[in-house]
C-alpha cells in the first residue's frame, strides 16, 4: 500500500504541471471516450497487450480500478499517435520489443504471457537499467512534458502510465477524490457593453 500512496502523491503533484492546456483537454476527452472502441491506432495487438500488463504492473487494482481499469493503454496510444514523433515512437515501440526479448529469454515466454510475477521481474530489471542513467542530462530547453517522448523507453513508459491514469475519470474521482470540471477555462472573454437606460 506504501508504493500504491508514493504513486498517487507523485501522480497528483506532476500531472497537471506536465500538460499543456491542450494536451489535457485531449487526454479528457480521450479518457472520457475510453472503453468506446474506438480502436488502436498506433499500438498493435500484441504491443498494446504489453502495454496493459505493464501499466497494471506499475498501477494495479487496489480499492480502486488499476491503470488496466482506467484504459491507460488507449491514453498512451493517442500520445503516439497524435504527440509523438516517428523517432519517440519508435523508441517506445522498440522497448516494448526489448520488453518480450527480456522476458523470454528469461521466461521463456513473452512479456504479456508471463505471470505477474514474472512481469513484475521484468519491470524491475527496467527500474534498475533506467536508474544507471538518471546522471545523465538532458538539454534544458525541453519542457517537462515534451522531455516524456525523449527519454529512455521504461521512463516513458512509467510517465505515461501516471499520467494516463492520475488523468483519467478512476484517476482522478475514485483515487485522487476529486471532480473533473467539464469543458474548458475562458478566462479573459469580453464584458458585454454595459447598457444605460
Amino acid at each position: 500500500m506504501e508504493r500504491r500512496e508514493a504513486l498517487r502523491l507523485m501522480g497528483a503533484a506532476s500531472v497537471f504541471s506536465a500538460l499543456s492546456s491542450d494536451l489535457f483537454v485531449t487526454t479528457l476527452r480521450a479518457q472520457l471516450a475510453g472503453g468506446s472502441g474506438g480502436g488502436l491506432r498506433t499500438l498493435s495487438a500484441a504491443q498494446n497487450e504489453i502495454v496493459v500488463a505493464m501499466s497494471d504492473v506499475m498501477i494495479p487494482a487496489t480499492d480502486t480500478p488499476g491503470a488496466k481499469g482506467a484504459n491507460v493503454n488507449e491514453f498512451i496510444d493517442l500520445i503516439l499517435t497524435e504527440w509523438a514523433t516517428e523517432e519517440e515512437r519508435k523508441i517506445f515501440l522498440d522497448g516494448l520489443t526489448e520488453a518480450d526479448r527480456k522476458t523470454n529469454v528469461l521466461f521463456g515466454h513473452g512479456f504479456a504471457a508471463a505471470s505477474p510475477k514474472e512481469q513484475a521481474a521484468i519491470v524491475q530489471v527496467f527500474d534498475e537499467e533506467l536508474a544507471t542513467t538518471r546522471n545523465e542530462k538532458l538539454p534544458k530547453q525541453i519542457r517537462a512534458w515534451e522531455l516524456t517522448l525523449v527519454l529512455p523507453f521504461f521512463a516513458q513508459m512509467r510517465r505515461l502510465t501516471l499520467v494516463g491514469y492520475y488523468t483519467s475519470l478512476i484517476g482522478q474521482e475514485q483515487e485522487l477524490k476529486v471532480e473533473i470540471i467539464p469543458g474548458a477555462l475562458h478566462g479573459c472573454v469580453p464584458a458585454e457593453p454595459e447598457v444605460k437606460q
